[in-house]
């Protein structure tokens, strides 16, 4: 029903009074500017019945009295000429002129007097003082005129009703006529009805207000639209008339509360909890406290305990990624809101409740609440019970032991402790989460800091903090992650990703890392992972690895989400790809630009599966670097070679061919035709029937870009055009029947599988028995390896010596050189070849990845 209030009909008895309060202002008006006596008398009266109090009343009443003052003057006048009193004449005829005066009366009066003047020399005297008197009065006149002019102008610049009043009755009692005096008229009209229109608008929204605080429905908004849109048919500017911008902000503010209110009603009704929690942000947006909101609250959180069931469960679908992408930024940007700062949560202490029963140093307790101490608590954060107020402090207890801020054995175990009461006892999660952020707070200590943000990361993979808190755990992590410094953006980043996966999936894992997974924090930090295919596209982003997981791990996880189930996904590896130096660093600054390696060429980096991404990302960090990481295909023997069942595999292995061929120029293709046959399948894989029936089509897609490097300058793009139109029926052949095609013409060239390294050879000593050919060589070579052993090639790619594993004796390096113990028929004892490269580590594992594939292979085909 519509709410009604007694400041309705009150509103409406204002308006009629208004209306005639209006009627009686402008009759005054009318009879001020005809200066018509018996109309000011007329509406004086209305108005005092009225009682109204109006500055035209004012007005009226001033220039009656001085319209009574002038016929009182010219009575006085008429008297002292009948009595021919000079004196009272001249201080008459002076008030006349400084009143403006101009009367007949006058004129006889100075007639009588210069009758009555008998002797010239008294008329001339007469004469005289009466000019000087005029004159003077006149002056007077003149400076009060200018005085009331100046005051006009001031008070219009003040804008105030009350100024403009009293300068504009200065000027009337003045006589003052001038365009001014109307003008200010005017305005000082229009700044009352800005005033009136003012008023409305303030009593409606006031109105509303109360209203609020028990729901506004759309019906409510009617007398603030009228008051506006009456407001707005007075011309006023901004700085004059602000009133109407907030009506008008406060209009739009009620509509939302009447829309929000509408939405929370129905989602309640509905129980939909992804609308009640939108309802409910809005709500909060604006400042929205009502019953409904509350109940809301209630009926949400309730809502938001059975969802994180069902996903505990398993129960729930996967959500749209663009859909779930678009839920987490408006999730992060509600957390961002001061509102969600720690010290506004509810559930915390007071400093005086955290430090009651203290006998000492209560006033340093109290300051130190929610920032780091190297001591114990007196008591839980929370208002917690007997049992979770003990549960806290031996929390705290492991805390400072795990962070080294006090002395205790077996720390990963203290972090265990942690991790299982978290995830077993719920009321106890969000105290963990408070104090990890206290510990963390002005602490002094680089590596307590550090321990606490890998405690905040272990945590969040482990257990949720409770709905009522996680809105102010995302505040703190954003601040971090967007204000924070050096390797803490990259824990808040980490823990970020790592919460909003578990806020998605319910309750936590259950699973609680080992003290050996925990240890694993010493030896290289928590990482966000972007693993992209061959071509670019990305399989995971910001894949949060905890410091347990090996790139073997990694590797199940990709071959899963890929949904690979073709059993050559064991020859798969994850790569690292070089892509220069880091652009904001300043030149000359980084160490490594003077090492012996750092004009060769970084190739990708294989990594063996016992690698640990982590520690690349603190390598990469340190040679200041970029890089990407990239799964691919690391090991190719030549009995893999056939195509297999599985579509997806068979997609990844000619897309890594393509990018070695065409895109790398690493396998040398012998004649023209091939690389025409080459060219023309991989547009025909890309484009399909787009690709291209004429030059100018060929062109426009692109056509030299799938040339192989190498044969490019060959010919021009018109005659490589004409080539591959020869060819175009390629379009009409199956897109995988195509890659099988590519992968059977590059198979058959020995460099195809290969890994290459650029190195400097190290020159031998002179006395050393090397075979001639590993004398001669130049000192800029390649390195090549694939299931063949090891390839030496010149910077032409020309091969000039090959060694088989079973000839690689030993192998090892250091980080700018490499050291094989090879053998060569043409000398009678091994050798060690030395070279100069910042790849040791990547050659070592490669080497030790084949020769473990072709083992492995062996064993199988003799079983």
């Amino acid at each position: 029903p519509p709410f009604y209030t007694p400041l309705v009909e009150q509103a409406k008895e204002l308006v009629v009074k208004l209306e005639k309060e209006a009627a009686i202002r402008a009759g005054l008006l009318n009879a001020i500017s005809t200066r018509n006596i018996a109309l000011l008398n007329e509406f004086i009266i209305k108005a005092n019945e009225m009682n109204i109090s109006s500055v035209e009343l004012q007005q009226a009443v001033v220039l009656k009295a001085r319209i009574d003052n002038e016929s009182e003057l010219i009575r006085k006048l008429v008297v002292a000429t009948k009595e021919k009193n000079f004196d009272l004449i001249d201080q008459l005829m002076s008030e006349c002129i400084e009143m403006g005066l101009e009367r007949v009366e006058m004129k006889q009066a100075l007639e009588m007097k210069e009758k009555y003047i008998t002797e010239i020399s008294q008329r001339k005297a007469e004469e005289e003082r009466q000019r000087k008197a005029n004159e003077a009065a006149a002056l007077k006149r003149q400076q009060k005129l200018e005085e009331a002019q100046q005051k006009l102008e001031e008070a219009k610049n003040t804008k105030s009703v009350a100024q403009i009043n009293a300068a504009l009755e200065n000027a009337l009692q003045l006589g003052l006529q001038t365009p001014e005096v109307a003008q200010t008229q005017i305005l000082l009209s229009r700044f009352q009805n800005i005033d009136e229109a003012r008023s409305k608008l303030m009593a409606t929204i006031q109105v509303l207000q109360v209203k609020s605080e028990s729901g506004i429905v759309s019906a409510d908004l009617e007398a603030l639209e009228k008051a506006i849109k009456s407001a707005e048919q007075i011309e006023a500017a901004e700085d004059e008339f602000s009133e109407l911008s907030y009506a008008k902000d406060a209009y739009n503010m009620f509509s939302k509360h009447c829309e929000i209110l509408v939405s929370i009603r129905a989602a309640m009704a509905n129980k939909d909890r992804k609308a009640l929690s939108e309802a409910i942000d809005a709500a909060e947006n604006i400042d929205m406290s009502t019953d409904d909101v509350a109940k809301a609250k209630v009926i949400l959180k309730e809502l938001e305990v059975l969802h994180r069931a069902d996903q505990s469960a398993g129960s729930n679908e996967q959500e749209n990624y663009d859909a779930a992408e678009i839920a987490r930024k408006k999730r992060q940007d509600l957390a961002k809101q001061a509102k969600f700062d720690i010290k506004h949560y509810p559930g915390l202490r007071s400093p005086d409740d955290f430090a009651k029963g203290s006998l000492l140093n209560k006033s340093k307790i109290k300051e130190t609440f929610l920032l780091f101490q190297n001591y114990v608590i007196p008591k839980s954060l929370l208002d917690l019970n007997k049992e979770g107020n003990r549960l806290a402090l031996q929390m705290h207890k492991d805390l400072l032991g795990y962070m080294g801020d006090k002395q205790m054995p077996f720390p990963a175990m203290l972090a265990q402790d942690i991790l299982r009461k978290g995830s077993e006892y719920k009321p106890i999660r969000d105290e963990i989460y408070l104090q990890i952020i206290k510990q963390l707070s002005a602490n002094p200590r680089a590596e307590s800091v550090a321990k606490g943000w890998q405690m905040m990361c272990m945590c969040v993979g482990t257990f949720p903090p409770s709905y009522d808190f996680e809105n102010y755990l995302l505040h703190y992590i954003l601040e971090k992650r967007d204000r924070g410094r050096g390797a803490v953006v990259d824990y808040a980043k980490y823990c970020l990703r790592t919460l909003e996966a578990i806020l998605s999936n319910g309750d936590g894992s259950g699973f609680v890392p080992s003290v050996d997974e925990i240890l694993a924090y010493k030896d290289r930090p928590p990482i966000l992972a972007t693993i992209h295919l061959v071509d670019g596209n990305v399989i995971t982003e910001d894949l949060p690895i905890t410091p347990d997981l090996n790139v073997g791990k990694v590797l199940e996880m990709c071959t899963g989400w890929l949904d690979l189930r073709d059993p050559r996904i064991n020859t798969l590896g994850v790569f690292v790809n070089d892509l220069g130096e880091i652009d904001d660093q300043k030149s000359g600054d980084n160490p490594f630009d003077n090492a012996p390696y750092s004009d060769l060429i970084r190739t990708p980096r294989p990594l063996r599966n016992e690698d640990y991404m982590g520690d690349v990302i603190v390598q990469k960090a340190r040679q200041r670097r970029k890089f990407k990481f990239v799964l691919k295909k690391k090991i190719f023997l030549p009995q893999h070679n056939v195509r297999g069942d599985d579509p997806f595999y068979e997609r990844l292995v000619y897309l890594q061919a393509e990018d070695e061929v065409i895109i790398q120029g690493n396998v040398d293709i012998p004649d023209e035709d091939t690389v025409a046959d080459l060219a023309a399948i991989s547009m025909a894989v890309a484009f399909g029937e787009t690709m291209g029936s004429t030059v100018s089509e060929l062109q426009a897609n692109g056509v030299l870009d799938f040339i192989v490097p190498s044969w490019r300058d060959v010919k021009s793009i018109n005659e490589w055009s004409n080539n591959l139109l020869q060819r175009k029926d390629f379009v009409n052949i199956d897109p995988e029947d195509l890659q099988e095609k590519f992968l059977s013409i590059v198979q058959e060239s020995p460099q195809y599988g290969t890994h290459w390294f650029y190195v400097h050879k190290i020159e031998p000593p002179a006395n050393q028995n090397l075979p001639t050919t590993i004398k001669t060589l130049p000192r800029d070579l390649i390195l090549a390896y694939n299931y063949d052993g090891l390839h030496i090639y010149d910077m032409n790619r020309i091969a000039i010596i090959t060694y088989p594993y079973a000839d690689i004796y030993r192998w090892g390096g250091s980080s700018s050189q490499f050291s094989l113990i090879l053998a060569d028929e043409s000398v009678p004892e091994s050798f060690e070849f030395c070279v100069v490269t910042a790849q040791a580590a990547d050659m070592a594992a490669i080497i030790l990845d084949h020769v473990r594939a072709i083992m492995a292979e062996e064993s199988a085909n003799e079983s």
